[in-house]
């Protein structure tokens, strides 16, 4: 059966994936970011599948999800943020002719919310919003919206509280933090539970960080008008009650205004990215 190589490209991390024909993963790994050699990493990642993988006879196509902003026809980094910026100016184009294969590279929020195409029909007006190291925001208005200079998505810039939106709503500073202060994971669910009812210190990080959630998505959703919102990157991994009182909120404040809008959590979480930009490289090259 055919299979394809899948790269998510983060600021911490670099996911890869080999998944055949029937969206099954056949495996899966984690890198860390080393932003100023990222494409000589991935060249290095490929070739090592193709040469010593069972696979490597059946690989038919390379699809890349990947953070800033890409000319997806040129297959290139236009645009960085202020965190990552020897990865301007990346040319994936080098990996097809160095491999002889189709490759797609997409932005990871517009990948993330393309994946959500794998899990509910219909879907014409809704946003993904990844919350990682930044946040990424995917918009669909029956089509991809990618904007002039494909930079639709880069909601990055806009200034909160007096901070860039990257940090302000950044997963991972406030994962980091907690791991630092507390020794736990936002995914060790029980550890977190029990600190949550019993530190008042913690749960107020908690809480503030949720209303940021809530506050931001309440805009985007009256901006955009939209039907849907699904939140994606590390933070889809939260426990599902306490992404309930997010919810919660998130529809409190919607019920003063005539917008009707669902907040969810994305399905394919942390394998967003790789999924749409899989979505795009099969109905790009008819595989």
């Amino acid at each position: 059966m055919d299979k394809f190589i899948l790269f998510d490209i983060g600021g911490t991390n670099i996911k890869m994936g080999i998944i055949d024909s029937d969206n099954f993963f056949h495996q899966t790994k984690t890198f860390k970011t080393n932003i100023s050699s990222i494409l000589e990493n991935l060249e290095e990642i490929i070739n090592s599948i193709l040469e010593k993988s069972d696979f490597s006879k059946e690989i038919k196509g390379i699809a890349i999800a990947t953070m800033g902003g890409v000319d997806v026809e040129k297959k290139k980094i236009i645009f960085v943020n202020h965190k990552t910026l020897p990865y301007f100016g990346s040319d994936f184009s080098t990996l097809e002719k160095k491999f002889n294969l189709p490759v797609v590279v997409e932005n990871d929020a517009n990948a993330a919310a393309i994946s959500e195409k794998f899990y509910h029909k219909n879907l014409k007006n809704y946003a993904t919003v990844t919350l990682g190291t930044g946040v990424g925001i995917g918009i669909v208005k029956d089509e991809l919206i990618r904007g002039e200079n494909f930079l639709a998505g880069e909601f990055g810039y806009l200034i909160y509280e007096g901070q860039r939106l990257d940090d302000w709503l950044s997963f991972s500073l406030l994962d980091k933090e907690i791991s630092k202060l507390y020794n736990i994971r936002i995914s060790e669910y029980e550890k977190f539970d029990n600190l949550y009812k019993t530190n008042t210190n913690f749960q107020k990080m908690i809480d503030d960080y949720f209303q940021k959630v809530v506050d931001f998505t309440y805009q985007l959703a009256i901006f955009q008008n939209l039907e849907k919102i699904f939140i994606g990157g590390g933070f889809s991994y939260i426990n599902k009650k306490y992404f309930a009182k997010i919810q919660q909120k998130f529809l409190k404040m919607l019920e003063q205004t005539p917008y009707k809008c669902e907040l969810l959590i994305a399905e394919s979480k942390n394998n967003a990215g790789m999924l749409g930009a899989f979505y795009l490289l099969r109905q790009k090259f008819n595989l």
